[in-house]
């Protein structure tokens, strides 16, 4: 698409469909295929696409803080090595209790946590047989670390999956590109997260052009818009748990909405939930529509964003993800 680079998550669909999808997709056009820890293990999930793919990125995006940072660095060399160096690295946090109650890791200071978390990464990349490396941080901490193989001679960007001003900022400090979350609009990109990211680099030093910014985006294709739009609210509403989807959507003036939709989550009425979701908030976050409509609102990114992360409305039944998922390709193929 002229002006944008497109990328494909390929989130919840077995391992044989998402390799099916990620060659259609690179052969369709494609710059970037990207996977995480979601609905399958991340690292895994580049394995498989990279060993079956030619010309893509492969992107994390993304894996979180649960691996240690040596660990990291190893899956990541691993990574870069099995894709010839199309692999990028994309970090992120999770949600509060994802981290605390399934993993064991404090939630506090998430900031301050990936700050030293990308650090370590990048101290343990740097190690080598001969060259043993610390690192002592707030957070994360090892002594002597030595590989037994040497570095990938790859390099491996790091960039962070982000969508509240604090963590934008850091991005644009630190990391070498960012994926905004999902849950997102051109306005809140425009009007909250790009000034925090001009400002991380200001601090860095570094200009726009060393900084690559995607987003992604909840898709869903249909010949019946209104069927469109309900695939991508009921994705949406999937978000409810989270913050900073209430944050977007107070800034949509939609903070009621949210309220509604929530309380709804919490007495287990998934159906309540999505209905609270306005069409305002399905046409600001999402993309949805038939083929044309959906190439068409695409180009609403252009100019935003360097790239765009289609992902298909993942809060629907498996067949239709999948199916999903192959009309992004088809939309995109014929642009």
């Amino acid at each position: 698409m002229h002006g944008l680079a497109v990328g494909l998550q390929l989130a919840r669909m077995p391992f044989a469909e998402a390799v099916e999808i990620a060659r259609a997709a690179e052969d369709a056009g494609f710059s970037k295929l990207t996977v995480g820890d979601n609905m399958t293990e991340g690292f895994t999930m580049v394995g498989a696409i990279g060993a079956t793919t030619r010309s893509a990125q492969i992107h994390t995006s993304i894996v979180t803080w649960t691996r240690t940072p040596v660990l990291t660095s190893l899956a990541a060399t691993t990574a870069a090595t099995l894709t010839g160096g199309r692999f990028g690295l994309g970090l992120g946090t999770m949600p509060r209790a994802w981290s605390e109650d399934y993993h064991g890791i404090p939630y506090a200071n998430p900031v301050g946590r990936m700050r030293d978390y990308v650090g370590a990464i990048r101290a343990a990349l740097t190690a080598t047989p001969d060259l043993p490396v610390d690192h002592e941080g707030p957070f994360y901490r090892f002594r002597g670390y030595r590989p037994l193989v040497p570095p990938s001679e790859h390099r491996i960007p790091i960039t962070l999956g982000v969508i509240r001003p604090r963590m934008s900022r850091l991005a644009g400090e630190i990391a070498d590109g960012v994926c905004l979350d999902s849950m997102n609009s051109v306005e809140w990109t425009r009007d909250v997260l790009w000034p925090q990211l001009h400002a991380g680099l200001a601090t860095s030093g570094r200009p726009r052009s060393a900084f690559e910014v995607g987003t992604a985006v909840i898709s869903a294709i249909a010949d019946d818009p209104h069927k469109a739009r309900n695939m991508a609210r009921r994705t949406i509403a999937f978000y409810l748990i989270t913050p900073y989807l209430k944050d977007v959507m107070t800034h949509h003036g939609c903070g009621d909405a949210y309220d509604r939709g929530l309380e709804a989550l919490e007495r287990g009425d998934r159906e309540a939930a999505a209905r609270a979701i306005p069409d305002e908030i399905v046409e600001a976050i999402a993309v949805t529509g038939t083929p044309d409509e959906y190439r068409e609102k695409l180009r609403r990114y252009v100019g935003v964003v360097d790239w765009v992360r289609l992902s298909p409305a993942h809060a629907n039944p498996l067949p239709i993800v999948i199916d999903q998922a192959r009309r992004i390709v088809a939309a995109v193929a014929d642009a």
